[in-house]
């Protein structure tokens, strides 16, 4: 018999890829998922009573969508019953500000998923698919049955503690929010531990893992993420020195060194617009008032940025792979990032690969970008055709490759 996955996830992280390429290959034995918009208990409430949707924490569930293969398929467990219960204690906790009693709460919700798949059981399966850990009760059991099993890390495991250190830089932003975690620790040295093989979505994550974790890089798979092809019908008339950000404005993102960067810059009449979500903390600090803050931007519009934007700009410090990155390629925009922002960026020729917490290269590069516009062309040009490598099609390809080479 070849290799048989369970998979198991929370949320339509990457629109469900995995288990979709799975399933596409056979290779599927049984996806557990919560409550999705297209099928089971979810897809009957998105149909019946769509006015619920804009409520809490049930307002995504429409575009949790299921692809096609999978909504078909019998192998398909939406459950339904640990959201429910989740809703309920998300009510209770609706005046609750500390992190670590949230966090409590979200991993009560996914312990019990893991638990009601276990519950459901793993049918012939010689290997396990989750993310991040998410719903420990499986990943454990599956370890117990002798299954190899995948975990993907989609962010950098260090984030936290990266933030942290940021804090002697920018104290009092966000204290609350990136104080000491000793659970997340405990817990994730747990799941390596159950772990055979990681995916992780960029070189930084797998020597993250390695360098902070003593996770050998030599059982970690690089697999880049993608963009949706809906992207790249987007036609880019630049706005001559428009800069856009998109994403939650907040200490992770290096939304402080961008607001430096503007102020450095000042006397040149470029715009910097940030699309995403922002606290007051940030809209108010003093270094961030060239910043023009525009909160969150429906998806139907976030479109009309990218295509008016003339560079964009992620000085991140800690992510995964940002997925912002892939749709401003995509979209023909120059992208200026770091290399904690993991992403596709070719230095010198998509954009530039800025170092971290610097404002003065953020701004020199914008500059240079917005001044001489046969670079920033050609950049454009080449962001563009970059982006083709990094389609859905290509990520299920190279995921693939990382299971069967096992």
């Amino acid at each position: 018999m070849g290799k048989r996955f369970v998979a198991i996830q929370i949320g339509a992280q990457r629109s469900y890829a995995a288990p979709a390429a799975l399933e596409q290959t056979g290779m599927l034995e049984a996806f557990y998922t919560d409550m999705c918009g297209n099928a089971g208990l979810g897809g009957a409430i998105v149909k019946l009573c769509p006015n619920f949707l804009s409520r809490g924490a049930v307002k995504n569930l429409a575009g949790r969508l299921l692809p096609e293969n999978l909504r078909r398929s019998p192998k398909t467990h939406s459950l339904a019953m640990p959201n429910l219960r989740h809703l309920w204690q998300q009510w209770l906790s609706r005046n609750e500000r500390d992190p670590e009693k949230l966090a409590k709460v979200w991993k009560i919700f996914a312990d019990e998923l893991g638990k009601e798949a276990v519950n459901r059981g793993i049918g012939q399966a010689t290997h396990l698919f989750t993310c991040m850990g998410e719903c420990m009760p499986l990943l454990e059991y599956a370890k117990q049955k002798g299954l190899t099993t995948f975990t993907e890390i989609f962010i950098v495991p260090s984030a936290h503690r990266i933030c942290i250190d940021e804090m002697e830089h920018f104290f009092g932003l966000d204290l609350e929010q990136y104080r000491e975690n000793p659970s997340f620790s405990k817990w994730f040295d747990r799941v390596l531990g159950l772990t055979d093989w990681a995916i992780a979505p960029s070189e930084n994550v797998r020597q993250d893992l390695a360098e902070n974790f003593n996770f050998s890089a030599d059982r970690c798979f690089v697999v880049p993420y993608a963009v949706d092809d809906s992207w790249f019908e987007v036609t880019n008339r630049p706005v001559k020195g428009r800069v856009l950000f998109v994403g939650s404005a907040e200490l992770r993102k290096g939304i402080y060194y961008l607001g430096l960067a503007a102020e450095k810059l000042a006397d040149r009449g470029y715009e910097f617009r940030v699309a995403g979500g922002v606290s007051d903390d940030v809209r108010q600090y003093a270094s961030n008032q060239k910043l023009n803050f525009l909160g969150r931007v429906p998806r139907l519009d976030i479109k009309q940025e990218y295509a008016q934007a003339d560079i964009f700009v992620l000085p991140s410090l800690a992510e995964g792979s940002a997925s912002v990155v892939y749709e401003a390629l995509a979209s023909g925009l120059p992208v200026i990032t770091t290399k904690s922002s993991g992403s596709v960026v070719r230095d010198g020729i998509d954009g530039f690969i800025i170092p971290e917490r610097d404002p003065e290269s953020i701004a020199d590069r914008i500059v240079e970008l917005v001044e001489n516009r046969d670079l920033r062309d050609r950049m454009a040009i080449s962001a563009k055709a970059r982006a083709k490598d990094y389609t859905w099609d290509k990520y299920s390809e190279r995921l693939l490759a990382a299971f069967q080479s096992v």
